[in-house]
């Protein structure tokens, strides 16, 4: 490095100038236009400054050239946003120090000539049934199509994946094309780029993409042993969650069981449940179930109540005994019709 320094030095003190940026050139793609040159900043013990500059061709004569990147430490200066495409520029560039400048280095820029055309900035593919809907989207650059400043065409190339040496090509006049009566269920990868003729211009070819086409409505055989096993599986997933949910039903809800004192109560013939208690007590007070067998009818019952009294009265019994044993019977009586209503 320090002998790097020294020679610089020396062709300063000798030339009396700095030395003027090298391998200027202009980087252009579409519409995006760069002015790069080279400097070896290990020349000089100081950092340097460039200053770039543009022309219009048809005025040349007049050298109005108008400043674009004054004294910048960057080695490069975009043009992008003052060029027209079919117009002609002269661009010229020069190193700036402390008190000194080196000479200009100038060069003729023609964007419809010099500039490169890009490939397409995206394309999609889409597969239907046994077709391939292509998508292609023209060059951009700054939000700007190349399709508006010149003709564009397309090459497209497509292939089996399985067999990449056998290409077939496609020139369209459109973004877009449709691939038809292509193999069911295939990989086919694709490129693009675009051209035109007018410029004799070519881009690079796009990333390639690879799309599988569908079927043709029939199930391939291969297929057939796949869908089998997803059918029995999806059964056999079935099954066990309807087990599992039947069990947790059972587990959640037994089954009811009558206790074994009912059971006992319920096989033991027809009863008749006589209840004592009020019938006007509000709900939930304590009653007293009794169960009693009925051997006979109530009105035998209270025939056999009268005659036991026939037998006492005439054995001597006191009319005030017949009072009482008449009010007892009333109360019997009243009590077996309730015990019916019941």
């Amino acid at each position: 490095m320090l002998a790097i320094l020294l020679v610089g030095q020396l062709l300063y003190s000798v030339i009396g100038e700095l030395q003027a940026p090298q391998n200027v050139r202009m980087e252009a793609v579409n519409m995006q236009y760069i002015l790069k040159w080279d400097w070896d900043h290990r020349l000089l013990n100081y950092t340097v400054n460039f200053t770039a500059e543009y022309l219009f061709g048809d005025r040349r004569k007049s050298k109005i050239y108008k400043n674009d990147c004054y004294r910048i430490v960057e080695t490069q200066c975009d043009f992008s946003h003052y060029f027209d495409y079919n117009l002609m520029y002269y661009v010229r560039v020069r190193t700036e120090g402390i008190d000194e400048v080196s000479p200009w280095q100038e060069l003729q820029f023609c964007p419809d000539e010099n500039a490169e055309l890009g490939p397409p900035s995206a394309f999609g593919v889409q597969s239907r049934n046994t077709m391939l809907i292509v998508n292609i989207t023209h060059p951009l650059t700054l939000d700007k199509s190349m399709s508006n400043i010149i003709s564009l065409h397309y090459w497209l190339e497509y292939w089996k994946r399985l067999s990449p040496a056998q290409i077939h090509t496609l020139q369209l006049n459109r973004s877009y094309a449709i691939l038809s009566q292509l193999e069911p269920w295939m990989v086919y990868c694709l490129r693009v780029r675009v051209f035109n003729t007018q410029y004799n211009k070519q881009s690079r070819f796009t990333e390639s993409k690879c799309v599988e086409t569908e079927g043709d409505g029939h199930t391939p055989i291969w297929q057939l042993p796949v869908l089998f096993l997803i059918v029995g599986i999806v059964i056999l997933l079935f099954s066990y969650a309807t087990y599992k949910a039947y069990s947790c039903m059972r587990h959640l809800c037994p089954p009811y069981e009558i206790p074994d004192s009912l059971q006992g109560f319920m096989s033991s013939g027809p009863q008749v449940l006589i209840l004592i208690g009020d019938r006007r007590e509000p709900f939930g007070e304590l009653m007293q179930v009794i169960p009693v067998e009925t051997t006979l009818p109530l009105h035998h019952m209270e025939q056999r109540d009268l005659n036991t009294e026939q037998g006492e009265s005439d054995s001597g019994i006191s009319s005030g005994q017949e009072g009482s044993d008449g009010s007892l019977r009333s109360t019997i009586a009243e009590q077996g019709e309730n015990s019916c209503r019941l």
